[in-house]
């Protein structure tokens, strides 16, 4: 009986020993991980990787370039320098029928000789303001000067008394330039602001992602709209512009239009011996602009959004853009309703603001946009000299 009852306790130790056992064997078992997410690091203003010298940290650069175009080239400031090498370039109307550029550059110490560089108006003020850039502008009309100051942009304010322009004076001491087209500034003249103390001016902050891009990594997005070699419309009564798509360059060049005068000029870069500056992106956005009282300076309207156009690689897409207070950032969404931002291929960018009044100017490969409506025929609409208002050249840093 011992004998039974000793053999039937040995053969439980043995079989709690095994469960044991077993039982340290599945702990020792490590699962599998969760793979980690992949990242990608996109340059911020053109959604390509980033470089190995990305300035991550710092703040973009947008700088306010002249784009008055006179049938007398003393008095154009057509070829403007640098704009090849911006990231993003903007174009809308002014004043009184003429249009500005403003450039904005990822990476500061990498910017060439851009120029010549004028007055800051607040519509721009209010499309450089999300990705707080260092401001680079001469004067600034008092609506700017406003916007700037509500916004205590004091410390990236960059206006020539801060040491950021030089005058080449080339052409003016030759008769050919206007003085007003002789002011230009670089990224070195940047670099050497930043660094020497003697301005106390705030460049740390990672700009936001300026739309939501197709991962650099990934194919391209076809548009889903039809192909479209030329887009063309009218800013006002006096500047039109011409975009042409380059299917050898997948790339979009412009011609800068003057309607009173009849002529057209390509846009190209002086500081690149004349190469066309040429786009990866194309943004036509309509909207309403009005005068101010002054009745010259553009009222551009910014806060509700409209219908849109974006140009990609020879197809279009219609879009809507939305933005909102001055410090948001601009959008771009589908047209369902839903607000969701379209993907962007990665690239350089041109983004035109345009006045809904010249709608019935809009063509794509010489057919109306939109022939339903009853708009005046192109031909009937009048023609006039653009004209440059008189700006407000004081600084806005506090005396």
């Amino acid at each position: 009986m011992k004998k039974l009852l000793s053999l039937a306790l040995s053969v439980l130790m043995l079989a709690g020993a095994l469960t044991g056992c077993g039982s340290q064997q599945d702990d020792s078992i490590i699962p599998d991980p969760s793979p980690t997410p992949k990242v990608w690091y996109q340059n911020a203003l053109t959604g390509e990787e980033q470089s190995i010298d990305y300035p991550m940290g710092t703040s973009p650069v947008a700088v306010m370039v002249n784009n008055i175009m006179s049938k007398d080239t003393f008095e154009s400031a057509w070829p403007q320098s640098g704009l090849s090498k911006a990231d993003v370039v903007y174009e809308m109307e002014t004043e009184g029928g003429i249009t500005r550029y403003m450039a904005l550059f990822r990476d500061w110490t990498k910017m060439p000789v851009v120029g010549p560089i004028r007055s800051a108006r607040d519509q721009f003020v209010q499309l450089m303001l999300p990705y707080e850039c260092l401001y680079i502008h001469d004067g600034a009309s008092n609506y700017a000067k406003d916007m700037l100051a509500r916004y205590n942009y004091y410390d990236k304010d960059l206006q020539p008394n801060a040491g950021i322009a030089f005058r080449d004076l080339t052409e003016y001491n030759k008769g050919k330039k206007a003085y007003e087209h002789t002011e230009f500034t670089s990224g070195q003249l940047v670099d050497e602001a930043v660094n020497s103390g003697k301005f106390e001016l705030d460049y740390y902050g990672e700009p936001q992602q300026m739309f939501e891009w197709v991962k650099y990594d990934e194919p391209a997005r076809e548009l889903n709209g039809i192909e479209v070699s030329e887009i063309e419309w009218r800013f006002s009564n006096s500047y039109a512009a011409k975009m042409t798509y380059n299917p050898e360059t997948d790339k979009y060049s412009k011609e800068h239009i003057n309607l009173a005068w009849n002529f057209s000029k390509p846009l190209i870069d002086a500081g690149e011996n004349g190469a066309p500056v040429e786009f990866d992106n194309v943004f036509v956005l309509w909207t309403q602009i009005e005068r101010y009282p002054d009745g010259v300076l553009s009222n551009v309207s910014l806060s509700w959004g409209g219908v849109g156009f974006y140009f990609n690689g020879g197809k279009v897409e219609k879009v809507r853009w939305m933005k909102g207070m001055p410090n948001d950032k601009l959008r771009i969404v589908s047209l369902d309703g839903t607000e969701t931002d379209v993907l962007i291929n990665p690239g350089k960018s041109y983004i035109a603001f345009v006045d809904l009044d010249y709608f019935g100017t809009y063509m794509m490969d010489g057919v109306p946009v939109d022939s339903a409506r009853d708009y005046t025929p192109v031909e009937d609409l009048p023609v006039e000299e653009g004209v440059e208002a008189e700006d407000d050249t004081s600084d806005i840093r506090p005396q």
